[in-house]
C-alpha cells in the first residue's frame, strides 16, 4: 500500500463543496479524503509519506480537451520553424535539422511549424523558393495549422504528386497549369501522409518524449484527435505496448468507424479511443475555414470539406452506435452544419440523447447557435489562443465585428453551456495556464481583442479540468479533487486564482502526479 498526505493550500475545484481544503489523502493512487489537516490526520496511516506544500499549490491535473499528442511526437522527427521570420530562416533551420539528424542528400527533409502571417515575405512558400534553399534533400515544411504546407519540386516527383493532384482541393497551380509546391487541406494533408514513416521503436521513443512534455505542463489526460487507418495501427501498438505513464484519448476518423469497439474504449495500458472525428472546414488564419459571409477583400467563403448530407452520414454513425463525435468546425458555415446536421438526424424521435458531441475549435460560432447547441447538447471547445496569437490575422482577414467575438466563452457561460479550452498542439506547445490566461485576458499582441468575453480564472480553470472530464465521460474520476476520484493531479509554484491574470501564464508546473504517482518534476 503506498499512502501519501499533503498539506497546505490545496484548491479541489469541487462544485458543490468546498473549494479550498487544507490536507488530502491518496492512498493506491486513489483520493481517500479532503478537509481539515486533523481529519485527514486521522485517516492516515502511521507510515504515510507527508508533503507539505509550503506556499505551493496542489489542485487537479489538467485534462487536454483537444490536442494531437501522437503527431506532435511525430513533428520531434522535424525541423522546428515555429520561429522562422524569413524564408531564409526556414532554409537555414532545414539544413541545420538534416545536419544534425545526419538524412542523407536525397532523404525527405521535414519541417514543421512555419506561419506565413510571421514571414518577412508574408506569403506561403512555393516550390520555387523551397528549391534555391539549395538543400539536396527532397522538402516538405508545414505551416503552424497543420493545414496546408509547401513542397519543394524534388518533393514532388518523389510522390508524384504532378498527375495525381490535378483534380485534387486544395493544390495550388500557377497560370501554365503546374503546381506552385503550396497545398492546402485534403491536397497536403494526402501527399504529407505518404511520407516515409520512421521505425515503431523511433516511434515510441517519440511518443515518450512528447508525453514528458505534456507532463511537464501538468497534463494528465491527453488526446489525440485524429486517427486514420495508418496512424490508428500505431496507436494500438503503442496501447499494447504499455509506454506511457499519462492517459491518451484517441478519436478515429469516420471513415473507419467499424474499428471503434467496446473493447479499445477502455482503457489498455492508460490508452482508448474516445469516439469518431470529422473534419467539415480549414483554419482561419489560413483563409480555409467555411464561413457564411466572405472574407475581407474578396467572395471567398473557405473550403467546405463535406456535404450536409456526408455530415449527417456521421452524425446518424456516431448516434447509431451511442459514441461521440468531435467534429472540427471553425467557421460559422461549418458550425451551422454541424448544428443541422444534429437537429435533422434527432428530429425523428429515434435518438434520446447526442452523447456529448464537442464542436473542435468553435472560433466563429454565433450566439444564436451556441443556443441551439444548449439544446442538442454539442460543447464547444474552444482555441482560445488565436487571441494572442493570430489576432492580426483575424482583424485582417475577418474585420473587427468577427474577429473581437472569436472564442465567445463568456457567451457559452451566461448560456450554461459546458465549455473547454484547447491549445491544438503541435500547432501550440500544450500549455493549459497560458489558456486560463487568455480565457480571463483576451489579450493580443496589441491590445485586448473581445473584452466583453472575458470570463473568470475560476471559470477558466474548470475548462480545462472539470469541463474536460465531463467532455471526456470521465467526470466521476477527474477533474476535481474529491474522495473516490483519481489522485491525478498538479502541484505550482503559487495559487492561479490569487495570482495577477496577466501573470497566470508564467506560474510554474513544479510536479506531475498521475493516479498517485509522479510523472514529472522540475
Amino acid at each position: 500500500m503506498t499512502e501519501t498526505a499533503y498539506y497546505g493550500d490545496i484548491l479541489t475545484l469541487a462544485r458543490g463543496a468546498g473549494l479550498y481544503a487544507e490536507a488530502l489523502l491518496v492512498r493506491n493512487g486513489r483520493i481517500i479524503c479532503v478537509g481539515s489537516r486533523r481529519h485527514v490526520q486521522a485517516f492516515a496511516s502511521p507510515g504515510a509519506k507527508c508533503v507539505e506544500l509550503d506556499g505551493r499549490t496542489l489542485m487537479p491535473g489538467f485534462i487536454d480537451s483537444h490536442s494531437h499528442i501522437l503527431r506532435y511526437s511525430q513533428s520531434l522527427g522535424s525541423a522546428d520553424l515555429t520561429l522562422a521570420r524569413s524564408f531564409a530562416d526556414i532554409g537555414r533551420a532545414l539544413t541545420a535539422f538534416k545536419r544534425e539528424s545526419g538524412i542523407p542528400d536525397g532523404q525527405f527533409v521535414t519541417g514543421f511549424g512555419y506561419e506565413h502571417n510571421l514571414l518577412a515575405e508574408r506569403r506561403h512558400p512555393t516550390r520555387a523558393d523551397l528549391d534555391a534553399l539549395g538543400i539536396s534533400s527532397p522538402l516538405l515544411i508545414t505551416h503552424r495549422s497543420g493545414h496546408a504546407g509547401a513542397l519543394s519540386s524534388s518533393a514532388l516527383d518523389a510522390l508524384d504528386a504532378h498527375g495525381s493532384a490535378h483534380d485534387e482541393n486544395g493544390a495550388e497551380r500557377d497560370a501554365s497549369g503546374e503546381l506552385t509546391g503550396y497545398m492546402e487541406e485534403s491536397a497536403f494533408i494526402r501527399f504529407a501522409s505518404m511520407l516515409p514513416r520512421p521505425g515503431l521503436h523511433s516511434q515510441l521513443d517519440m511518443m515518450r518524449r512528447a508525453q514528458r512534455v505534456y507532463a511537464s505542463h501538468g497534463i494528465t489526460t491527453a488526446q489525440e484527435g485524429f486517427l486514420d487507418a495508418d496512424t490508428l495501427t500505431l496507436f494500438d501498438a503503442l496501447r499494447e505496448n504499455g509506454e506511457l505513464s499519462i492517459d491518451v484519448i484517441g478519436y478515429i476518423d469516420c471513415a473507419i468507424a467499424g474499428r471503434l469497439t467496446p473493447a479499445s474504449m477502455r482503457y489498455l495500458n492508460h490508452m482508448r479511443l474516445g469516439g469518431l472525428k470529422l473534419f467539415l472546414d480549414g483554419s482561419p488564419q489560413a483563409k480555409t475555414a467555411w464561413l457564411s459571409q466572405p472574407y475581407i477583400g474578396g467572395d471567398s467563403l473557405g473550403y467546405r470539406a463535406h456535404s450536409d448530407s456526408e455530415a449527417a452520414g456521421a452524425v446518424s454513425a456516431a448516434l447509431a452506435r451511442g459514441v461521440q463525435l468531435a467534429a472540427h468546425c471553425n467557421g460559422d458555415a461549418a458550425c451551422e452544419q454541424l448544428i443541422r446536421a444534429y437537429e435533422a438526424v434527432m428530429a425523428g424521435g429515434r435518438y434520446s440523447r447526442a452523447h456529448r458531441p464537442v464542436m473542435v475549435h468553435a472560433q466563429l460560432v454565433r450566439s444564436d447557435q451556441l443556443l441551439r447547441m444548449r439544446k442538442i447538447g454539442i460543447i464547444p471547445s474552444f482555441f482560445i489562443s488565436h487571441i494572442r496569437y493570430w489576432a492580426q490575422a483575424h482583424l485582417d482577414n475577418l474585420g473587427m465585428r468577427r474577429a473581437e467575438r472569436i472564442s465567445p466563452a463568456k457567451s457559452a457561460l451566461a448560456l450554461g453551456l459546458p465549455f473547454t479550452l484547447h491549445q491544438d498542439t503541435p500547432v501550440l506547445p500544450p500549455n493549459q495556464l497560458e489558456l486560463v490566461e487568455l480565457a480571463v485576458t483576451r489579450q493580443a499582441a496589441f491590445g485586448s481583442l473581445g473584452l466583453f468575453e472575458r470570463i473568470s480564472p475560476l471559470d477558466a480553470l474548470r475548462a480545462v479540468t472539470g469541463n474536460a472530464a465531463f467532455q471526456c465521460f470521465e467526470e466521476h474520476s477527474k477533474g476535481a479533487l474529491r474522495p473516490s476520484m483519481r489522485a491525478d493531479m498538479v502541484i505550482l509554484d503559487r495559487n492561479p486564482l490569487r495570482a495577477h491574470p496577466t501573470d497566470i501564464g508564467a506560474i510554474t508546473v513544479l510536479e506531475t502526479i498521475k493516479d498517485g504517482v509522479t510523472v514529472f518534476r522540475r
